[in-house]
């Protein structure tokens, strides 16, 4: 059975701006910075990529030996674990094949990083935001009688 992840949603959401993936942990307030090799590792896991395609991804996009590449491929998924960022995917009928684009021109390597971020952690929970239920947010207030 091949290793699939999904993004633990609704308390993790992320955007892409000027090829950095700015993400945030709406349950635990801390955000994060993903650049360079980690916007294609974080990106791919959106899409369902299983981790053996993760790792043939950025070997089809960067000039590195395999074995490097799986052992910080192994370490960045590791990180996002530990964040609760990501969650494992236990039906893995679901998950999308890799497409993996052959070029003939690589680029250096850069081992995949994920910064971390808790200098707005107490502004972040104190938004109700971070308090998602199945209902969503926001949810209105009951409306009080007229006196």
């Amino acid at each position: 059975m091949e290793n699939c992840f999904k993004i633990n949603q609704p308390y993790v959401v992320s955007e892409l701006i000027d090829g950095e993936c700015v993400i945030m942990n709406l349950k635990s307030g801390n955000y994060y910075s993903a650049r360079s090799s980690a916007v294609i590792l974080w990106t791919a896991i959106e899409n369902g990529t299983a981790q053996s395609g993760l790792v043939a991804k950025m070997a089809a996009a960067y000039e590195a030996d395999a074995s490097v590449i799986e052992q910080d491929v192994n370490e960045f998924i590791d990180t996002l674990f530990a964040e609760g960022l990501i969650n494992r995917v236990e039906d893995h009928a679901d998950a999308a094949p890799s497409e993996i684009s052959a070029t003939n021109h690589r680029l250096p390597y850069s081992k995949p990083h994920l910064e971390i971020f808790a200098d707005m952690q107490d502004l972040l929970l104190l938004d109700p935001i971070h308090d998602i239920t199945d209902a969503g947010w926001p949810i209105a207030k009951p409306t009080r009688p007229a006196n």
